[in-house]
């Protein structure tokens, strides 16, 4: 289905060619993922635990490891990581409602 005088006649046989022939290149084969959660707020139960031992005195670091060995989540790194985003999405909304509150 390539025109023979394509400017990139080339480019698009050489794709062509990976698409039929390299699984890494197939539009068929779907990738393999972990499904996402629909949500930020789907964070907030974890998010809720680790600020309870934050507020205790413990730091954000050891609190993520002991919530995420408690509720036997994914690795420390993205706890972390999914704690940090809901803390900002969470500031950022707050920050809008003061500002409808203000008008």
């Amino acid at each position: 289905g390539i025109p023979r005088y394509a400017p990139n006649v080339w480019a698009l046989l050489a794709m062509a060619l990976a698409e039929r022939h390299v699984p890494g290149f197939s539009r068929t084969d779907p990738k393999k993922r972990r499904p996402k959660p629909k949500s930020i707020l789907d964070h907030a139960p974890m998010v809720r635990l680790i600020d309870e031992r934050v507020a205790g005195g413990q730091k954000v670091s050891p609190a993520v490891n002991a919530v995420a060995k408690q509720l036997r989540l994914k690795t420390k790194e993205t706890v972390e990581r999914d704690y940090r985003r809901f803390k900002a999405w969470d500031a950022m909304v707050m920050k809008s409602v003061e500002k409808i509150r203000q008008k």
